[in-house]
């Protein structure tokens, strides 16, 4: 099971191990699926142009969205998210989020810990919350501030 499942620490820059992006990512034939799903994702947060850099060079958000292009094109079919969005924008959040519930759709599991309830409202099954009494499953949950949705033309194909 533990090869089947991977996750992200709460800090980005805590789980880099390479000396860039491109390492990191481990691009290696640009005409793979995996290899052409990370570039457009690339385009999309403007930082194909980063490639060589090390990600100990980029914005705190940056280094995040780096984090999950690395365990979101992990074959893992289980991934544990702590705090995913943090230091993301709505417009990261909806991206990654759209990216979880095409991979949700083609079998894979998320368990995602998260104070940022509003982007996951779209992706979440079932909503678990811990206090210091214990667990509950919580049956309805009200987000005060939703996520704006995004226009398609907007956000582009995820794929």
């Amino acid at each position: 099971m533990y090869r089947d499942l991977t996750g992200v620490v709460q800090e980005a820059e805590k789980q880099f191990i390479r000396v860039s992006l491109r390492e990191e990512l481990q691009l290696d034939s640009p005409d793979s699926e995996r290899n052409q799903r990370i570039l457009q994702a690339l385009r999309y947060f403007d930082l194909e142009q980063a490639l060589d850099k090390s990600p100990y060079q980029l914005s705190g958000g940056q280094q995040k969205i780096l984090q999950l292009l690395t365990i979101l094109t992990s074959k893992a079919s289980v991934i544990l998210l702590d705090e995913p969005f943090a230091g993301l924008d709505d417009r990261a959040c909806h991206y990654f989020c759209q990216w979880m519930l095409e991979d949700r759709n083609q079998g894979r599991s998320f368990l995602i810990i998260s104070h940022r309830l509003d982007p996951l409202i779209s992706v979440v099954d079932y909503w678990i919350e811990m206090t210091s009494e214990g667990l509950s499953h919580l049956k309805d949950v009200t987000i005060s501030k939703p996520l704006p949705s995004l226009k398609n033309d907007t956000l582009g194909e995820v794929r």
